[in-house]
């Protein structure tokens, strides 16, 4: 968790930030840098003509604004530990989000998920903090160092 972030109101005071880990990007990078040797692949063939424009313009457009929209997802999802509550703030889309809210005395207990190449290469992976009386859990995807997280938050519960 990120704990540089110490303000305090009503008594309440963040003890920790959650951000999301640069895996978020990975995929979308990925399909930017195939788009773009696709694009060199086309300029090779026909020369730096009027299609290589076309072909350079949408993928501009098209992969650009993908790896754009993915940058701002992960850079507005957040999750907020307080002394008090988990507040996360999940970013779906530019226009689609949500909001939840655990009491830290509603949780029962904090597990955590790292699986694939990818995820250990990023040192990311998935919190779930199971409810008291319910089976119900909050999952938050792509934590950067979920061991270390989970670990600090079972100190506040």
């Amino acid at each position: 968790m990120n704990r540089k972030y110490s303000k305090e109101k009503n008594g309440k005071r963040v003890q920790g930030v959650i951000k999301k880990s640069n895996q978020v990007i990975f995929w979308p990078l990925v399909f930017v840098i195939i788009g773009f040797a696709i694009l060199i692949g086309i300029a090779v063939y026909l020369g730096f003509s009027y299609y290589f424009s076309i072909a350079f313009l949408v993928w501009l457009v098209f992969l650009g604004g993908y790896l754009a929209t993915n940058i701002f997802i992960k850079n507005k999802s957040v999750s907020l530990v307080t002394n008090f509550r988990i507040i996360n703030f999940e970013q779906y889309g530019l226009f689609s989000y949500r909001v939840n809210e655990i009491d830290l005395k509603d949780i029962e207990k904090i597990a955590f998920k790292k699986t694939g190449i990818i995820s250990n290469m990023f040192d990311s992976g998935s919190l779930y903090l199971f409810l008291k009386n319910s089976k119900e859990f909050l999952p938050i995807d792509y934590v950067y160092n979920p061991k270390d997280v989970a670990e600090g938050m079972k100190k506040l519960i």
